[in-house]
């Protein structure tokens, strides 16, 4: 059965007038989310051009709004309305989507719930404004947006159950593009088989990181099968709401983001979350893929990960965890026949693709900051004499591994912060050898102190870790103590300093961090008193903020009847 899924978004409060609605934060550029994505006008002629469909899979959908009506996908092997399923693939009358929660072919919105289930028009509008932008008039002709609707007519919240269902729906009926602007819950093994479908027909998937502002990315974008998008605010740092972390591929705005909202056939919105960044990551690589449809998903992130442009000044907090910037169509459209042509050593993410011309350069990958090591993708099935063709990681000047092409791994982990690669390789003109690569970021919140230490033994000295050195921000470390049974615990503390009022060490009775529970709360530089537990089982629990650092604490623990 599959878990609850939650849609991604947080809404400004709206002033409705006679035509529109608009966000209270009108001091800000009214399309500034589409302006940062330089989309240019497009130069390619429509002979080249290829019609592509992205199946938007979400609550509902407003056909009539003008910001998606003309871009709607007609499946033109079914007769409207005729009650037969004239194409035989299961779905009677499925000319414009599925309704997979009601499994019926209406997928509009229930009426009188339109200011609920406003989710699916908004984030196929912001494909649809991407296609209008770079392809005038003519948009409507290459993009074409399949709606699928999972969210029951009379549903008691906006929880998409169905999500996975209609995942299927766009695998078996077409879709290029499957977009994905929900999370929840941990796949089944028919979900997991469902990507790696979708994946294998060479339908790119694009889903929303989350929107609880931790270090987590939340599945459906969490598969390897899927592009993993953060939010960026008008700041261009990570969005407030945003989820970050090392599987993020690309990010896109996530804050004060116009979009259709379906009271009205010509209303708008401007709305948060993360759900808008995979919108508009979506609608860029339809552009990408309406010039060339053969690009399948290492391909894509390859173009748009090198093209991307640095978004974090933030670079002791997030470097490595909002993937490799903010997605650049002009740049990424550059790209398309020349994927290495804005790579930078300097980012912490991106592809390299070795072929005739390039057979002989050195490539360096040292990005900013400190990380782990590096995940390396590898694959050189497009290299049809694989023979005596060599492929060499080299750090720090000294030769760490060297490949013969005929047996060279998928998947390499290379621990350092820095490494240069290198082919000695005879390529043919079609010959193409990929490596793609991602940092592994040190989790600087665990750096001194783990998550959760069990301590039993009698007279231990306990500290936050970081010993000379401030702790670090956004830590979350717990130690629970256990004294025999019908003992106590004594605290004895020697060090205090923490920013007062801010960064707390919180002792409790038992395991959890109830308030009845709490008998002692300490900050600042002040040393505390001595305090005993009531019961023989503590939690001392050590949570700062992002803000400033201090040296810490450190303690003596008893046991005492």
């Amino acid at each position: 059965m599959n878990k609850k899924i939650l849609k991604l978004y947080f809404c400004f409060i709206t002033i409705i007038g006679s035509n529109l609605i608009y966000s209270q934060n009108s001091h800000k550029s009214d399309l500034w989310a589409f302006d940062i994505l330089n989309i240019p006008e497009n130069k390619t002629k429509g002979k080249d051009l290829t019609q592509i469909t992205i199946a938007v899979i979400d609550d509902g959908f407003m056909l009539s709004h003008k910001s998606i009506a003309s871009f709607l996908y007609k499946n033109t092997s079914e007769v409207e309305n005729n009650f037969i399923d004239d194409d035989g693939n299961g779905y009677i009358d499925d000319f414009i989507g599925w309704d997979i929660a009601d499994d019926d072919s209406n997928v509009n919105i229930p009426e009188g719930k339109e200011a609920n289930y406003y989710h699916g028009t908004y984030v196929a509008s912001l494909i649809t404004r991407i296609a209008s932008i770079h392809y005038g008039a003519l948009a409507k002709d290459y993009i074409k947006i399949m709606p699928i609707k999972v969210l029951e007519d009379n549903a008691n919240n906006t929880y998409l159950k169905k999500g996975y269902d209609g995942v299927k729906y766009a695998i078996d009926n077409g879709a290029d593009i499957i977009c994905l602007s929900w999370s929840g819950g941990f796949p089944t093994e028919k979900q997991k088989t469902l990507m790696k479908q979708a994946k294998a027909k060479g339908i790119i998937i694009v889903s929303s990181a989350g929107n609880f502002n931790e270090r987590k990315v939340l599945y459906p974008a969490n598969f390897k099968e899927v592009i993993a998008v953060a939010g960026v605010g008008v700041d261009l740092e990570k969005g407030k709401f945003s989820n970050f972390g090392d599987k993020i591929s690309i990010s896109a705005p996530s804050e004060y983001v116009k979009g259709a909202y379906p009271v009205q056939k010509n209303a708008y919105i401007h709305d948060n979350g993360t759900s808008a960044s995979a919108g508009l990551v979506a609608g860029v690589i339809a552009l990408l893929k309406s010039k060339n449809p053969s690009l399948n998903k290492e391909e894509v992130e390859a173009i748009i990960n090198n093209s991307s442009n640095s978004n974090s000044t933030e670079k002791n907090k997030y470097l490595g965890l909002l993937g490799s910037g903010i997605i650049d169509v002009e740049k990424a459209i550059l790209s398309l026949n020349e994927p290495n042509k804005f790579f930078s050593s300097n980012k912490n993410r991106g592809a390299i693709l070795y072929n005739k011309r390039n057979s002989d350069s050195i490539y360096t990958i040292k990005p900013e900051g400190v990380f782990s090591g590096f995940n390396l993708s590898l694959s050189s099935k497009e290299v049809k004499k694989k023979k005596n063709n060599y492929f060499s990681i080299y750090l720090k000047d000294t030769l760490w591994r060297n490949f013969n092409l005929e047996n060279i791994p998928k998947k390499l982990y290379i621990p350092a912060n820095s490494f240069t690669v290198k082919t000695k390789a005879k390529f043919k003109k079609k010959d193409i050898f990929k490596m793609s690569f991602y940092s592994k970021s040190i989790d600087s919140t665990k750096l001194y102190c783990k998550e959760i230490t069990n301590l039993s033994k009698n007279g231990e000295v306990v500290n936050n870790g970081s010993l000379e050195n401030n702790y670090v921000n956004n830590t979350s470390c717990r130690w629970v103590i256990t004294a025999p049974k019908n003992k106590r615990i004594k605290f004895l503390f020697n060090k205090m300093d923490t920013e007062p009022n801010v960064d707390f060490v919180y002792i409790a009775d038992g395991e959890s961090l109830v308030q009845e529970n709490i008998f002692a709360k300490f900050s600042g530089n002040n040393l505390p008193p001595v305090v005993s537990s009531n019961s023989n089982k503590v939690l001392v629990w050590f949570i700062t903020d992002k803000k400033n650092t201090k040296k810490g604490w450190e303690f003596k623990y008893e046991f005492v009847d």
